[in-house]
């Protein structure tokens, strides 16, 4: 009982510091045109995503997204492709080669992957917010990132936001 009163008082309050987070925050702006990008996809995939719970990614800790099957989800396809665009899934889809395990710091999850034998040309990153049930992917294509936001931004723990900044770079 103590664990749910505590999980559901850290779910209000990343609710609500996302939501009165502005779009100058340095951690990870939401992208200007994800709102089209949204409107892009079919309407089939414009289901609601509070109803797709993502506790089933806690399981993902330590397995790359391959081992994972992260891109033979259904939930997750649906919910990437909501939030990029069908163009801007499948080019991350396909360029996510070389990968690292998901990792878990304060209770967000995250995992990386990039262009086989050049990074630096096209680097995604996700993270994953279980308990409010929210998905940032970063993608960073020769030192020009972008983010896309699922319901708002994620405050990143202290090394994820290090690990984000060295990869812009």
């Amino acid at each position: 009982m103590k664990e749910f009163i505590i999980a559901l008082f850290s779910s209000f309050f990343l609710l609500f510091s996302c939501n009165n987070q502005t779009q100058n925050n340095p951690k990870i702006p939401p992208a200007a045109d994800s709102a089209a990008d949204t409107a892009k996809a079919p309407a089939a995939l414009q289901e609601d995503v509070n109803t797709s719970s993502l506790n089933f990614i806690n399981d993902w800790k330590g397995k790359t997204a391959t081992e994972a099957g992260m891109f033979d989800n259904s939930t997750i396809d649906n919910r990437l492709i909501k939030m990029l665009g069908e163009k801007e899934y499948s080019e991350m889809k396909n360029n996510w080669n070389v990968q690292t395990p998901f990792i878990e710091e304060d209770g967000i999850l995250s995992a990386s992957g990039c262009k086989v034998h050049d990074c630096p040309s096209y680097h995604t990153i996700i993270y994953v917010d279980v308990a409010s049930n929210n998905i940032n992917i970063q993608i960073i294509k020769n030192k020009n990132s972008k983010a896309y936001t699922e319901k708002g931004i994620i405050t990143l723990p202290a090394q994820m936001q290090k690990d984000l900044e060295a990869s812009k770079k």
